[in-house]
Parts: C-alpha cells; structure tokens; sequence
C-alpha cells in the first residue's frame, strides 16, 4: 500500500493536493458524502443490474464503484500523513515523509483493537467522500 500510495503522489499530486485540502476544510461534508456513496452506489448498481435495461450500466457502474474504494483505500495514506503533518508542523502539505509515515500509521491502526477499526472508517469514509467531491468537479469542469 505504501508503494502505491508513493506512486499515486508522484503521479497524481495535483489531484491529492485538491482531495487533502477538502479533508481538511470540510470534513464532515466529506464523511457524510462518503457514507452514502459507500451504500448507496452498490444498491444502484444492483438495481441496474437486476433490470435488463441497465445491466451494462449497472456493470460500469459496479466497476467504478470497486475502483473508487481501491483508490480511497490507498488514499487513506496520504490523508492521514496530511493529518500528521498539520498536527506536527501546522502547514499540512503532503510530501513524501508523511505519506510514508501515514501509511505505517494506517496499517499500525490495524492493530488496534477497538479504536483502530473506528478511525479507519471514519478515515476511509472522508477519504471516499473527498475523491467523489473531486472527481466530480473534475468531470463536471471537462
């Protein structure tokens, strides 16, 4: 995870740049989007599915449901090194060190009993939200 967290950051740092920055500024937007895109994408893509119009789209719409949770899993890194950073140096810019120590932060909180698996959710869930927000504006600018 940490490698392609890495190479996520060299390839697309403008683009984590623009979904740390959301995090930060609206974090609870961000989780609340993240919660229903988490639910409600895979019910409309069932929906679609079930239905003989829209099995393709429901298909494309699964698949980019599965990509955006394998992205937001390895964005989970970055953000929480965003955290890190802005607790530790009170800028939060991302650079390689706090991806890297995001990363070993994230897979420490595995660990953790009962604590970990709740602030890995909440992570995972503002992280999710913030790359839909993204990616919307993205397409909706193209």
């Amino acid at each position: 995870i940490s490698f392609a967290s890495l190479v996520w950051y060299l390839f697309f740092r403008g683009f984590l740049q623009k979904v740390v920055i959301s995090t930060k500024t609206h974090v609870l937007r961000n989780t609340l989007i993240g919660f229903a895109v988490l639910f409600v994408m895979p019910i409309a893509a069932s929906i679609l599915i079930i239905s003989a119009l829209g099995s393709l789209l429901g298909g494309a719409l699964l698949v980019a449901y599965i990509l955006l949770m394998i992205t937001s899993f390895i964005t989970m890194g970055v953000v929480a090194g965003s955290f890190i950073a802005r607790t530790a140096t009170n800028s939060g810019d991302v650079s390689i060190a706090f991806i890297i120590l995001g990363v070993f932060s994230v897979n420490a909180l595995f660990y953790v009993p009962v604590v970990g698996p709740i602030i890995l959710a909440g992570l995972l869930l503002m992280t999710l939200g913030a790359i839909t927000v993204n990616l919307y504006r993205f397409l909706r600018a193209n």
